[in-house]
């Protein structure tokens, strides 16, 4: 999803990373991480789905931080 901007009129570009993933802000997740379509949610090079956490294997990481 895009939205334009109140000032400018613009169209902003879409980015390279679901919200949802993108809130992980470990030095792995930023050094190895990959891009995904953001309407499909798959890796970009691979075509495979990367959001396949569940919400018990994210309350597990949120738990461990």
């Amino acid at each position: 999803m895009t939205h334009r901007s109140v000032i400018t009129g613009t169209m902003a570009t879409p980015h390279h990373t679901r919200w949802l993933n993108a809130m992980d802000d470990s030095l792995e997740r930023y050094l190895h991480g990959t891009s995904q379509d953001i309407n499909t949610g798959q890796d970009i090079n691979t075509g495979q789905d990367i959001d396949t956490d569940t919400p018990e294997d994210l309350t597990d990481t949120l738990a461990a931080r």
